[in-house]
């Protein structure tokens, strides 16, 4: 497992790869090791790496993990639009016409 630490911040997709695919393989073996490290450093590893270390999960445990890596998080984001604490009400429709 230390050596996936070490290759977590690695930018070649073939490390990306063969990390994962190690990472599943201790997961065969005991999969409390493989989502403990997950756990830890799901939200910041290379998604080819996480993809391939969840391969073998079940799809929601699979989206739970994928939906840490896109919001590590754990808030959910909204799009607000909020009116600037400067802007006038119907200056934007005025400056259109």
């Amino acid at each position: 497992m230390a050596v996936s630490e070490l290759l977590l911040g690695d930018t070649e997709d073939l490390i990306h790869k063969a990390t994962g695919w190690t990472l599943r393989e201790v997961g065969k073996k005991d999969q409390a090791v493989l989502e403990g490290f997950l756990d830890r450093h799901g939200a910041v590893m290379p998604r080819t790496m996480l993809r391939y270390a969840i391969e073998r999960f079940p799809p929601d445990r699979r989206r739970a993990y994928l939906h840490r890596k896109s919001n590590p998080s754990g808030v959910p984001s909204v799009a607000v639009d909020e009116p600037s604490p400067t802007a006038t009400p119907g200056a934007a429709r005025e400056s259109c016409s």
